[in-house]
């Protein structure tokens, strides 16, 4: 899909569109539905609104070009709260609409309940975000691109081993709630195993726990070298506090929970050993100006934004948008637009799912068998200075 400047009167109806806040304008044909499934509300909120810009960066790139076969995308944004049986219903909700796709939702619970359920709604779904759980096969109407952490756990964990060779002995702390979190603590036990470090305890605990003090006690107990975490934002935070209050100073490295949203903002200066994985940051980069492009479009989106803590964070919300360019490719191959029947156009998608293999844009993103996508993978750590997540190890040392 080639990139076209657009003059800022189309990019801001373009904007308009994405939103939803557009007046009624005069077009040759009828714009194309986009369901987005996403927390606008409740604790993650932030997050959501992480990925909802992206998304809607990647839905003004399209309709700035043209569109698709001349239709502009129209996203329709529900929020799921982030909780599975409303993920589950919002998801409905978008199925027995107009919408010919959705994206999201963005937490592996949410997506484990929805991906059973698209084979009788017949809704292709995308996740951009869901990276793994053992028993939650695709089926042919969803499909994933986010890189699995079956890869992305050994990349981050071999670079971290680098950093700290003298860890020899580890607790695993995850949320077993999130199926990303109850995969991760397997993916570190076997990690831990494969560069000899010693696993002295894997405690479990759920995404709605808060009082943390109880599992810091315990993790100090055991003296560790270092602390092997699954853990969304709040709970990260909760938790390195707590263990700042037992005085336990190691190296936290969490799996990609708190790579997105606001975790850099508002951990604090506690956080200068706390590690995850991802392969998207703020920085610039001195091999890919696209992603450049991007982060910059993105931070001057939400900059100043005070339903997001500053400065905003890049994180995976690239997959958002390039999910977006992705669905709106395969409508455009098939010679889909505004005027397609639904049902048409859902089938469409389903069928360019299943034959998609990758994506070059601003990655050269893999799709394997299972339909899970691949991106390399980094060790990323917190710049307390900037609040921003930064590679932990330089590109020429990796």
């Amino acid at each position: 899909m080639k990139h076209l400047t657009a003059t800022f009167a189309a990019a801001a109806m373009a904007a308009m569109l994405a939103t939803g806040s557009a007046p009624a304008l005069a077009q040759q044909k009828p714009t194309i539905k986009l369901g987005a499934i996403l927390p606008t509300s409740g604790v993650i909120a932030s997050s959501g609104l992480m990925f909802r810009t992206g998304i809607e960066l990647g839905v003004e790139e399209v309709n700035a070009a043209g569109g698709v076969n001349g239709s502009l995308i129209e996203l329709l944004v529900e929020d799921d709260k982030a909780a599975p049986q409303e993920s589950v219903l919002v998801y409905r909700k978008l199925a027995g609409g107009p919408a010919v796709a959705a994206i999201g939702p963005i937490t592996s619970s949410s997506w484990e309940n929805v991906v059973p359920i698209s084979d009788r709604v017949k809704l292709p779904v995308m996740s951009f975000t869901f990276t793994f759980k053992e028993g939650v096969p695709h089926t042919p109407y969803s499909i994933g691109i986010s890189p699995d952490e079956r890869t992305m756990i050994p990349e981050a964990m071999a670079e971290f081993v680098k950093l700290y060779p003298n860890v020899k002995k580890v607790v695993i702390a995850g949320d077993v709630q999130q199926a990303s979190g109850a995969a991760a603590n397997k993916l570190f036990a076997q990690e831990a195993k494969k560069h000899n470090i010693q696993v002295l305890e894997t405690i479990e605990f759920q995404s709605t726990t808060t009082d943390f003090s109880p599992i810091a006690i315990k993790i100090k107990s055991h003296n560790p070298d270092a602390v092997l975490s699954a853990a969304l934002p709040p709970g990260m935070v909760n938790l390195l506090r707590e263990l700042q209050g037992q005085r336990v100073d190691v190296p936290i490295f969490n799996n990609g929970m708190i790579w997105p949203g606001a975790f850099p903002a508002i951990a604090g200066p506690s956080a200068g050993k706390v590690y995850t994985l991802g392969f998207s940051t703020n920085e610039k980069t001195a091999k890919n100006a696209k992603h450049d492009k991007y982060a910059e479009r993105f931070i001057q989106r939400l900059t100043g934004n005070s339903a997001m803590p500053q400065p905003p964070s890049v994180g995976n919300s690239v997959l958002g948008y390039e999910g977006v360019l992705i669905i709106a490719d395969i409508l455009k191959q098939k010679g889909m637009d505004g005027n397609t029947p639904t049902d048409k156009a859902r089938d469409a998608i389903k069928d360019g799912f299943a034959a998609l293999k990758g994506w070059n844009d601003i990655y050269d993103l893999k799709i394997n068998n299972e339909r899970n996508g691949y991106v390399p993978a980094h060790l990323l750590r917190v710049d307390t200075d900037r609040k921003i997540w930064v590679y932990a190890v330089p590109e020429g040392q990796r």
